[in-house]
């Protein structure tokens, strides 16, 4: 075969693969759960088999199981126990659960407290969906008070504000937006620099929203190795300074940084950011007129850009919407109590079991001091597949009769998109580099998590037999890239039970 005809193999190969995983995935009907023919990924000399109608697969709810319980069990734990035994998954705490029936079938200390550095976000991310309008949107205004010679920029937590509409975050509002809306308010012709006489000559930033904006337990190094930013209510492309790659170094001043970006949209020389304790409404008195507002992308769309890219600053913004949509004060504390409270109220608890306590340091999992169980976190995979073992009134389904089951079904339809924003193994997200060559490429599809002797994978898959299963993989005291490769073969192996 030629080069060029392997090129173009290669790229017909892929524009399948990515029709396929717009097809698969969990449909919206809060009972069924509906996957498409997965793509043969690895190899482009073999046929590829087109993107079709998607299979309805039998959940359990109706007509004959695909296959006896007590079978598939015996074949999860052959799985998973010569798994367990791989020294590369360091100190697993682990579970497999059916999506069909919610039965856990295979485990390992699921209910003891481990850290799961950003396998956390599936917490937060399902504590947002269950609190807060899919819908919902963070407004960004610019106000300005009475007899004051500027404009004051007041961050009120989205972080996904572009320069000019083409920045990090699709759907994301951009400060060439707010400078223009700031022109037609001050009657200033569109793209004219705002003249001294105004009565716009300095842009305020109010950053007091969040005051609690960096962690004690995070390292200083992730602002320049990309990967957090001190969270503050306002700031242009989640902090970062560059959009040639996602893990670009970030400043350690986003709202300074957002303060800049509009005073040169707006042609205005002097920008100054107000202390995290002052706000503009101390400073300068008297009811604000609103010059621009703003709005970022829907609840929904962004909670699925922190899930698929494990966005840290963007999951620590969400968690503070939660906090302030429940009247908690918006920092590290208050957030954490937020998601820990609504999941509890959905029945969804963390769990604390003997000496051992489960814990929310912060809403990303960058934190070392993170606890919490895998089964915590499979019981939330199972409730978005419409399983439902921990609420009352429920025996594991969520096509049972009477409140309990109308509760159960509220709570899928809310939960459903964060399924649909786990990475899909070999495709999209933290996961497009891994499966390279795996059966488990286009069929599994998990939420990551690294730190530093802490590798995590939390999600689900469909075995060949055709059954969803929800799994929870947390390895400490591990070498990470071992134990990533260790988990992926165990979620590869999930996915091959016939």
């Amino acid at each position: 075969m030629s080069r060029t005809v392997g090129w173009m193999l290669s790229i017909a190969a892929f524009a399948v693969v990515v029709c396929v995983i717009v097809v698969a995935g969990m449909a919206v009907n809060a009972n069924r759960v509906t996957v498409a023919e997965a793509p043969q990924v690895p190899g482009v000399q073999a046929p590829l088999r087109a993107a079709g109608a998607s299979q309805e697969l039998d959940d359990g709810s109706s007509g004959e199981p695909i296959a006896d319980e007590s079978e598939l069990a015996a074949q999860v734990a052959a799985v998973m126990d010569a798994a367990a035994k791989d020294p590369a998954l360091g100190r697993l705490t682990a579970v497999v659960s059916s999506a069909r029936t919610g039965d856990v079938l295979w485990e390992q200390g699921s209910a003891e407290p481990s850290r799961p550095a950003s396998s956390l976000k599936i917490l937060t991310a399902a504590a947002a969906l269950l609190e807060l309008d899919h819908d919902k949107t963070v407004a960004t205004r610019v106000v300005r008070y009475p007899e004051q010679n500027g404009v004051v920029l007041v961050g009120a937590g989205d972080p996904t504000l572009s320069v000019d509409g083409a920045g990090f975050y699709p759907g994301a509002a951009s400060i060439a937006e707010i400078a223009e809306e700031v022109r037609a308010s001050l009657g200033v012709a569109e793209g004219q620099p705002v003249p001294q006489d105004a009565g716009a000559s300095t842009v305020y930033v109010d950053r007091s929203l969040f005051r609690d904006t960096f962690h004690s337990t995070w390292e200083r190094d992730g602002i320049e190795d990309g990967y957090i930013a001190p969270v503050e209510p306002v700031m242009v492309d989640g902090a970062r300074l560059s959009l040639d790659r996602e893990d670009a170094r970030r400043t350690p001043e986003p709202a300074a940084g957002a303060g800049q970006a509009l005073a040169t949209a707006m042609g205005v020389a002097n920008v100054e950011v107000l202390a995290p304790e002052e706000t503009a409404q101390s400073r300068f008195g008297g009811e604000p007129e609103v010059l621009a507002e703003v709005e970022s992308a829907p609840l929904s769309e962004r909670v699925h850009q922190m899930m698929t890219r494990s966005d840290n600053v963007l999951a620590e913004s969400l968690a503070r919407e939660v906090a302030v949509s429940r009247g908690l004060t918006p920092d590290f504390a208050g957030a954490a109590k937020a998601v820990a409270d609504v999941l509890a109220e959905h029945g969804l608890a963390l769990e604390n079991t003997g000496s051992s306590a489960a814990n929310l340091a912060d809403s990303s999992g960058l934190s070392v001091d993170n606890r919490v169980t895998p089964a915590q976190l499979d019981r939330v995979l199972l409730a978005a597949t419409g399983r439902h073992p921990g609420i009352d009134g429920v025996e594991g389904t969520g096509a049972a009769e009477g409140d309990g089951a109308d509760d159960a079904d509220e709570l899928t339809a809310k939960l459903r998109p964060l399924l649909d924003a786990l990475p899909v193994g070999g495709v999209s997200g933290t996961l497009a580099e891994r499966y390279s060559g795996s059966d488990g490429a286009g069929w599994v599809r998990a939420k990551t998590g690294t730190l530093d002797g802490t590798s995590a994978l939390a999600g689900y898959t469909v075995t060949q037999g055709g059954v969803v299963l929800t799994f929870v993989l947390l390895s400490n005291e591990a070498s990470l890239l071992p134990a990533r490769a260790a988990a992926d073969a165990a979620a590869t192996g999930l996915h091959d039970i016939a």
